[in-house]
């Protein structure tokens, strides 16, 4: 990429990065959306990919930039995050809930709960349930 009215090879390296670094946040940005839009359903990679007209490569490097996780690891924290407030705020079953956020089952929902938190999604709610009550 070459702009007129640059003399140095630093100023141009510059911009070049500026431009790259806006792309990548569009790309983040774009794939961020989307993925929250469609949280239900069973996304992959190709699926985001083809949705956002990029290649893997530049879908992984801008969630890398903007996060520094992959945007699978991404998704499964803003999954369970999402999980957290809904066993707080809503009357929804754990089933429900599981597949509200994509997982193909309740079992497949409790097991990455309680990796990421330490607790069942049951124990968390009979937990904020208990937190509410004495508030």
């Amino acid at each position: 990429m070459t702009i007129k009215g640059l003399g140095n090879s630093e100023q141009k390296n510059t911009v070049e990065s500026k431009c790259n670094l806006k792309h990548h946040e569009e790309v983040f940005i774009t794939a961020h959306i989307f993925m929250q839009e469609n949280i239900e359903k069973k996304l992959s990679l190709s699926l985001v990919c083809k949705q956002l007209g990029v290649n893997k490569n530049k879908l992984v490097e801008a969630f890398k930039k903007s996060t520094g996780l992959t945007p699978f690891q991404w998704l499964r924290i803003h999954r369970l995050k999402t999980a957290k407030q809904m066993l707080e705020n809503s009357p929804l079953s754990i089933s429900s809930i599981a597949l509200n956020l994509g997982y193909c089952d309740a079992n497949n929902f409790s097991t990455a709960f309680r990796k990421w938190y330490g607790f069942s999604p049951k124990e968390f709610r009979e937990n904020s349930g208990e937190t509410k009550k004495a508030s």
